[in-house]
């Protein structure tokens, strides 16, 4: 049995999307197009709807202090960066842990190719190990948010 993708592990997910799309909706007026809605295996998991920017959510059980670091699978990267519609999208990753904490980070190659990477054989997955200090929090993901519909406006 593939341990990747329990019916448990895939609940919790969308549980998660659920009660992150509402959060990001009620306090900060950010809604989001979940795509996970028709599609549990889309690339991303949010369309920031105006801007070409989208989310992946990743759920933590643990409390946002338990570790400096977070995992995240490198396959996943690797298919943003051979899909044409990333191409000039922004991406970011949201981590959201079991204390309500949220930590964002933007995808940028260059910064991810320094971050160390470890096997997880129980998975039979490659991670990049980030650390939660290049992260920001939720209020300078809004802010950037912000600044991309400011400057996509101008362009339009």
């Amino acid at each position: 049995m593939d341990k990747k993708f329990t019916k448990n592990k895939y609940h919790f997910g969308i549980c998660k999307e659920f009660e992150f799309q509402a959060e990001m909706d009620i306090k900060y007026q950010l809604q989001l197009e979940n795509l996970n809605n028709t599609n549990k295996f889309s690339i991303v998991d949010f369309k920031i709807p105006n801007i070409n920017a989208y989310i992946e959510l990743k759920s933590r059980t643990c409390k946002s202090t338990a570790f400096a670091t977070t995992l995240f699978d490198k396959a996943k990267v690797d298919r943003w960066c051979r899909n044409n519609l990333f191409k000039d999208a922004v991406i970011f990753i949201a981590f959201a842990f079991q204390d309500g904490s949220h930590y964002f980070i933007k995808y940028n190659d260059l910064l991810f190719d320094s971050f160390e990477k470890t096997l997880v054989e129980e998975w039979n997955q490659i991670n990049y190990n980030i650390p939660l200090s290049k992260c920001i929090s939720t209020s300078d993901f809004i802010n950037e948010i912000n600044e991309l519909k400011s400057n996509s406006a101008h362009v339009n």
